[in-house]
């Protein structure tokens, strides 16, 4: 039952202080899940990111479900889960009241533009985290350089690098 309220309590932070979506939260998901909590090392949190990525759906949510399996089964699973998403869907009952009213309003435009940088910002921090363990031998840097330009180059999905970087992965690393 503690570890149930481990899991609440960590996953609630997420959704209550998580701006932008799901790529927004896995900063803060890192942070409990792997310094907080213990539940899962970096290179654990990295390959669970990758395996999330490649799944369709939000990212918030797998990597919430699949956290709170590890650390509690599916009970785990179920709180982590309910926790994520509660928040956002609370507040979302009520700015659907008020959004036609102030969506054009100069303040919150400008601080929905303020906000943008800082997630990119996040995103970066979890990039920078986790390339430690993403680089174990030489083909990971060319898998990673290959990946990198099918993205900002080509209009492919990116589940279609992910993929090739699994095969990859499993014939040369």
């Amino acid at each position: 039952m503690a570890t149930l309220w481990k899991i609440l309590i960590a996953f609630l932070k997420v959704g209550c202080f998580a701006y932008g979506g799901g790529p927004s939260m896995v900063p803060l998901i890192q942070q409990e899940a792997v310094e907080e909590n213990g539940w899962y090392t970096n290179q654990e949190f990295a390959d669970l990111l990758g395996m999330g990525n490649a799944l369709p759906g939000p990212i918030a949510t797998k990597l919430s479900a699949a956290i709170g399996y590890k650390a509690a089964g599916v009970p785990g699973a179920v709180v982590a889960t309910t926790a994520t998403v509660l928040p956002s869907a609370i507040v979302l009952l009520f700015l659907v009241l008020f959004a036609a009213h102030f969506k054009d309003h100069p303040r919150v435009a400008g601080a929905m533009r303020g906000v943008r940088p800082t997630v990119v910002a996040l995103m970066v921090v979890v990039a920078w985290d986790l390339r430690r363990g993403s680089f174990p031998a030489w083909p990971s840097y060319v898998i990673f350089a290959g990946s990198l330009l099918v993205g900002l180059l080509t209009p492919l999905h990116p589940a279609v690098p992910i993929i090739a970087g699994a095969l990859l992965g499993a014939f040369f690393l």
